[in-house]
């Protein structure tokens, strides 16, 4: 009768697991024209979105994005139309954004508390890195599009390391950081 007992306990505890829903780091959804991310309250997002033409793709590869309002699900990626520009709001765990190059909208990403990082490959990217050691990356090209980054409480770095031609970077909260006439605008709060 014990033994019994036993099997019927692991054969609900493996019904459990099989049944399980799986892990994702945020929902993806639309407002207005404006997609929204928001991370899910555990564990790092590692994200990768592009936004041209009015359609947005956002996943993080590693453990999905919940497609919501607006937007498709495709394997761990949403598929999002009529998008001019997204807010990406970061959990506490330390996160990555990657836009990717061919990217055209304005993107604001707003830091969690964790590390998090930003690296820009298109569109204008405007990153407020809240809390926690923060790093925003510049493309080894200059764009026509402004990005800006301000760090907040902890250390912060942008890097422009990848060009090979003289950049300006002033720390003076004005739009003239970058290479001449990209107006990127490094806050004070960031080192270089």
């Amino acid at each position: 009768m014990r033994h019994g007992r036993r099997l019927i306990g692991l054969a609900a505890v493996g019904l459990t697991l099989v049944c399980a829903s799986p892990a994702f780091a945020g929902t993806a959804y639309v407002s207005g024209r404006t997609l929204h991310y928001t991370t899910a309250s555990t564990g790092p997002d590692s994200l990768l979105i592009t936004i041209a033409n009015g359609i947005a793709n956002i996943g993080d590869g590693t453990v999905g994005t919940v497609a919501g309002t607006g937007c498709a699900q495709e394997s761990r990626y949403a598929r999002c139309l009529n998008v001019d520009d997204a807010v990406i709001e970061l959990g506490s765990e330390g996160s990555s954004v990657n836009v990717q190059p061919g990217s055209t909208a304005p993107i604001k990403v707003i830091g969690g508390a964790g590390n998090d990082s930003v690296l820009v490959g298109g569109g204008p990217v405007d990153f407020e890195g809240g809390p926690g050691w923060d790093m925003m990356q510049v493309p080894v090209y200059a764009d026509a599009s402004p990005d800006s980054f301000s760090g907040g409480p902890g250390r912060d770095f942008v890097y422009y390391s990848a060009r090979t031609a003289p950049q300006n970077v002033s720390l003076d909260d004005a739009p003239n950081d970058g290479a001449p006439g990209e107006h990127d605008n490094i806050h004070s709060d960031v080192a270089t």
